[in-house]
């Protein structure tokens, strides 16, 4: 897979799961449909969107998770990874739209002072986390 130029998309897919790329000025945006588990593609072009992000002049890699709908042990492992990639680039890689059960997983692996997610969208949400 080849980062596409500023502004234009690029997308991968294998049976479960789908990964579009977009960079804009010094911002890659990794958005990721369907499955990050062991034996499906989408971690390796989650990897590897980080790995090339990491040779261009890019600032920040933001991984859109919105729409993942299953992680096991190995997806939150390239979560990990793609931290550790961008971060010796010196790269801020943060995530977007991470569901709660992503969330939760990264409380249990004491992961989630590593790769932050982003606070709640409102007040409500922010008082409902916090009970």
């Amino acid at each position: 897979m080849r980062l596409p130029a500023n502004g234009s998309p690029a997308t991968t897919w294998s049976r479960y799961t789908c990964v579009a790329i977009t960079v804009t000025h010094r911002t890659t945006t990794i958005t990721v449909w369907g499955r990050v588990v062991c034996g499906v593609r989408s971690a390796d072009f989650v990897l590897e969107a980080v790995c090339r992000a990491a040779g261009r002049d890019t600032r920040v890699v933001s991984i859109d998770l919105r729409s993942v709908y299953k992680i096991d042990a190995a997806g939150i492992g390239v979560l990990a990874f793609a931290y550790s990639i961008a971060r010796s680039a010196g790269i801020r890689l943060q995530l977007e739209h991470t569901p709660h059960f992503i969330v939760e997983l990264l409380k249990v692996c004491h992961l989630d002072a590593l790769l932050p997610p982003p606070p709640p969208a409102d007040e409500k949400e922010m008082y409902e986390t916090a009970a």
